[in-house]
């Protein structure tokens, strides 16, 4: 029965939420959802043995854990160091509004392309959210949404790239097309996350929370010191140099995003003079095993799907099914999306089908980003999702509600657009 293998992943994701919802630990969740994947899909010694032999021996999978731990430990030496609160400071000073931080944060790091990168902007986020009563979900959806509105546009995003080769479509094309999609979803983030009653009520809130200080200017709940012109500058050369310098290193040098991270952080503890003892101290105190259990059981998880053939049988399920070959593309790609929770896993199957089906239509292709990334952002197996309500302490559907939401508007508006334009 063909159909069968679309229920099973039905209840393997319906596991996952129920796990999630009832505050399993993400990595022990994650592992659960895909035994019970492996015992409703090809239950044998030889797949198991695979899986796990695979997830181990790949480079990639350490390549990022390895880059996942020194980017927290950047976090720490950052936030340690005063480097996060002066950058905040800076940047506060020079946009006038703590909510304009909120987003701006997320997104300006959404440039860099690196898994879980969401750890990035996390402390930034709450460090421009102190004076608003926000909930930890409200975080989480605001980190999480911002930083991926880069993801239709930006022509370094490994997505953009893939389906440039995989289309024969330039990536300036491709970027073009899609750049009012990335409009859109700022707007959208904007008026779901940056506006109503939290930020109303700010002055209250902060009242309650925060020290009176007569350097502390109030407008809005805007909190802004009294920092001059060098000290802003170094402050954002400190917080920004970093980042640029990672990214530099990764897409001009090709060097590998572990290795770059390294040589980032190992060059940050020297211009802030850190010593034998602090370094020492940074190195334990920023190790997440949680977040790096997850990330691990997210690689399993996926490897999962690959050696027992799941998205391939989804796939050929779709094809026989005699629905509209645009359709078949859309669905395929928002179900690889939602399953590997990765922009490229839905591009490097989705988009194959493109060309044989519908020969390379560039609204087809669009729309096949919407839908993949509808799955992707839904998808409990994003680690950009995973870090950002692990790092707030929320809850995980609460947070997912908004980020729904918006995913559905931006599907009506690309129709829209797709369709006038």
């Amino acid at each position: 029965m063909p159909m069968l293998i679309l229920i099973k992943m039905i209840l393997v994701l319906a596991l996952m939420v129920i796990l999630l919802k009832k505050k399993i630990p993400f990595g022990n969740a994650m592992l659960i959802a895909t035994l019970f994947l492996f015992v409703l899909t090809e239950p044998t010694i030889a797949n198991l043995t695979n899986a796990i032999l695979r997830t181990g021996s790949k480079p990639g999978t350490w390549f990022m854990l390895c880059t996942l731990y020194f980017v927290m430990c950047l976090e720490y030496l950052l936030r340690t160091s005063g480097v996060l609160k002066g950058f905040t400071a800076a940047a506060r000073k020079l946009f006038g509004s703590d909510r304009v931080l909120l987003g701006f944060m997320p997104a300006f790091l959404g440039f860099l392309p690196s898994m879980g990168g969401a750890i990035f902007s996390a402390p930034l986020v709450k460090e421009a959210a102190k004076n608003y009563p926000l909930t930890p979900e409200r975080l989480t959806a605001i980190n999480y949404w911002f930083r991926h509105i880069w993801e239709f546009s930006n022509p370094i995003i490994p997505a953009i790239l893939l389906a440039s080769e995989i289309t024969k479509v330039p990536v300036s094309a491709l970027s073009g097309k899609m750049f009012a999609f990335t409009v859109a979803s700022a707007i959208i983030g904007i008026i779901v996350l940056l506006t109503g009653k939290p930020y109303r009520s700010s002055s209250s809130a902060a009242s309650k929370e925060l020290p009176k200080s007569p350097a502390l200017k109030t407008d809005n709940s805007l909190q802004t010191e009294n920092i001059n012109v060098k000290t802003a500058i170094r402050n954002i050369l400190l917080a920004v140099g970093p980042i640029a310098v990672n990214l530099i290193l990764v897409v001009l040098f090709k060097m590998n995003t572990a290795l770059a991270m390294a040589l980032v952080l190992s060059g940050m503890a020297v211009i802030l003079r850190m010593n034998l003892a602090k370094f020492k101290e940074m190195l334990f105190s920023a190790f997440n095993f949680q977040m790096l259990w997850g990330v691990l059981s997210i690689i399993f998880f996926q490897q999962m799907l690959e050696t027992t053939g799941t998205i391939d049988q989804i796939v050929l399920v779709f094809e026989s099914s005699g629905i509209p070959p645009a359709a078949i593309i859309w669905i395929t790609a928002f179900i690889v999306g939602l399953l590997v929770g990765s922009p490229q896993g839905y591009v490097a199957i989705a988009l194959p089908l493109v060309a044989p089906l519908t020969s390379g239509n560039m609204d087809v292709i669009a729309l096949t980003f919407i839908a993949g990334n509808f799955g992707t952002m839904a998808s409990p197996a994003h680690l950009c999702q995973v870090v950002s309500y692990q790092y707030f302490n929320a809850d995980f559907l609460k947070s997912l509600m908004p980020i729904v939401f918006m995913q559905v508007i931006l599907v009506f508006f690309a129709a829209i657009y797709i369709y006038l334009f």
